[in-house]
């Protein structure tokens, strides 16, 4: 394996290099390894701020927190500190909160948010790796976690904003009505989210799919034919 100059991975990530390496992510790793870069990138948080990450610093009473109050116990300065939470990663915590029951991991609200196979609480140098090997292969070069933090806080949420107008001015096409849920999943395919939920029915029960039931790949359109089939375009392929 060649050696990479570490100066080339110096440097705030540019808006498309976010994308593809968020991209690349959710093709290839885990969600709960999508969702540590997306939080990084969203919140600026340091590898101890984002390895003590507690349910309840995200979710109360089931209800999606807006602000993420960074406690002193686990500040790298010490100093509490409070950072909004985007509306996109928002959602995706949502989404990862429902992921991690559906894989048998705890939801109480004293559980470590970031879990390995190993142990309820992810190590720093697993988190260090995951942020490497995504790097190296979505990008070409090897960034730290210290590196991606560098995103100006007011770019975080421009960000957030820009992939929803991006995603808002695709879909200005008359186009089937969609329920609240399934609506905000089609909003976040624009921040490749992987996870998406099917259209209200007018009678039976709402199902959810991700990538666990064989969903490939980040979905970026959704249309329903004549004959009620549900058609997703994804970064994959075409499936029904």
């Amino acid at each position: 394996m060649n050696r990479v100059n570490r100066k080339v991975a110096k440097g705030i990530l540019a808006i498309d290099e976010e994308r593809r390496l968020l991209n690349w992510t959710h093709q290839n790793r885990s969600f709960r390894d999508y969702i540590i870069l997306l939080t990084i990138l969203r919140t600026g948080l340091d590898t101890t701020e984002l390895r003590e990450l507690l349910l309840s610093d995200i979710s109360i009473n089931e209800e999606m927190r807006a602000t993420l109050e960074v406690q002193a116990r686990i500040a790298s300065d010490r100093k509490p500190r409070t950072i909004p939470i985007p509306n996109d990663l928002r959602e995706q915590l949502k989404a990862f909160l429902e992921w991690k029951q559906q894989q048998g991991e705890s939801t109480e609200p004293t559980s470590f948010l970031f879990t390995s196979a190993k142990s309820p609480q992810i190590a720093l140098r697993h988190l260090q790796r995951i942020v490497r090997e995504s790097t190296v292969s979505a990008l070409g070069v090897p960034y730290r976690i210290q590196d991606l933090r560098r995103v100006p806080p007011a770019r975080r949420q421009t960000d957030a904003e820009t992939t929803f107008s991006d995603v808002k001015r695709s879909t200005s096409e008359p186009s089937p009505t969609f329920s609240t849920g399934a609506d905000a999943s089609l909003r976040q395919a624009g921040s490749l989210s992987p996870f998406v939920e099917t259209i209200q029915p007018k009678q039976g029960v709402w199902r959810t799919y991700d990538v666990t039931n064989g969903l490939p790949g980040g979905v970026r359109c959704v249309l329903q034919d004549h004959q009620g089939y549900l058609w997703l375009g994804t970064l994959a392929g075409l499936c029904c």
